[in-house]
């Protein structure tokens, strides 16, 4: 039973959810972050886990501990390796020392992209090989391994997240509900490829679970919402969602291609920000599906939300921003 637990990267998007979560459940919450700040919890710890572990007097009658920390920034790009390997590396490290031998449970949230970047069109499970493309992904998976060895120790769970949805979203899904809320933004092309999702709020009752199953001591699980999308269904949904006609413009395929490979050399020349490359296109048009059938099994995982119910909340909480 949980009494009280500490949560890495709680100010972040999925960090501020589950920290709700736990309040709501009678846990007792200390935050685990950078910058001192507000938030869903009872006390907050100003750590940088790249440079240092927590102090372990502060981590006195924690039981269980939430690993969220992580640099999500530049991720393919070399100068963003070391920041990877500092944080989601040997941040766990430190923080596996710390909480040895006084800590009952620790779950990390990991990422698909520990196993790869895309997959076929077939979904992959838990026993696909993890290899790894990008600096974010390798270090994520080199996480997982130290997490995984630690159960020996103690219980200790992987918990490995695809895009993650809801009011409050950042990042590439953002920006399509941002562009399709302006209305500048054509169709894509029907790539036909099938992403996997999950709602913020399903993805922390998956980390709740895994806190809390004892069968899962040692375990890595994959979740989702258990639907796929396209990323011209993506696109659709956000316009029903505003009652608005999407454009009767659909992108041409090798346009794409052309905006794709100029990127790649504008990045080559060594330009910080690049607004579409390669990378992005594959984000557009690959496969990135998996099965959480194991979650389902042995967590008793069972996603209450979809991407169609959840968008009006997602552009209403963008409106609220007003940014």
């Amino acid at each position: 039973m949980m009494r009280h637990a500490l949560v890495t990267g709680a100010s972040g998007f999925i960090g501020r959810v589950l920290c709700a979560a736990l309040r709501e459940r009678g846990v007792r919450v200390t935050a685990l972050q950078r910058h001192a700040g507000d938030g869903p919890w009872h006390a907050c710890i100003s750590v940088d886990l790249a440079v240092a572990g927590p102090d372990p007097q502060a981590l006195h009658s924690v039981d269980t501990v939430f690993h969220l920390a992580g640099h999500a920034h530049a991720q393919d790009r070399a100068d963003g390796a070391d920041r990877h390997q500092a944080v989601s590396v040997e941040g766990t490290r430190r923080l596996l020392a710390v909480c040895s031998g006084t800590v009952e449970r620790i779950v990390f949230a990991s990422s698909v992209k520990a196993v790869c970047e895309t997959t076929p069109a077939t979904c992959l499970d838990e026993d696909a090989p993890a290899q790894p493309q990008s600096a974010y992904g390798r270090a994520r998976r080199e996480a997982e391994i130290l997490v995984i060895e630690a159960s020996a120790r103690m219980h200790t769970a992987v918990v490995r997240l695809p895009l993650v949805y809801g009011p409050g979203v950042r990042g590439n899904l953002d920006a399509m509900l941002r562009a399709v809320a302006a209305g500048r933004t054509p169709l894509l092309p029907e790539f036909a490829n099938r992403r996997s999702l999950v709602h913020v709020q399903d993805a922390c009752d998956a980390l709740l679970a895994a806190a809390s199953t004892p069968a899962a001591r040692g375990r890595v699980y994959l979740i989702s919402d258990g639907q796929h999308y396209s990323s011209r269904r993506i696109q659709q949904l956000m316009y029903e969602a505003i009652g608005r006609e999407p454009p009767a413009l659909t992108l041409p395929r090798w346009l794409l291609r052309v905006a794709a490979l100029g990127g790649d050399a504008l990045g080559a020349l060594g330009m910080q920000r690049v607004p579409f490359d390669s990378d992005r296109l594959s984000r557009l048009a690959d496969h990135a599906c998996f099965d959480c059938t194991r979650a389902r099994r042995e967590l008793g995982f069972v996603p209450r939300h979809a991407l169609a119910e959840t968008l009006p909340a997602m552009f209403a909480a963008l409106a609220a921003r007003g940014t």
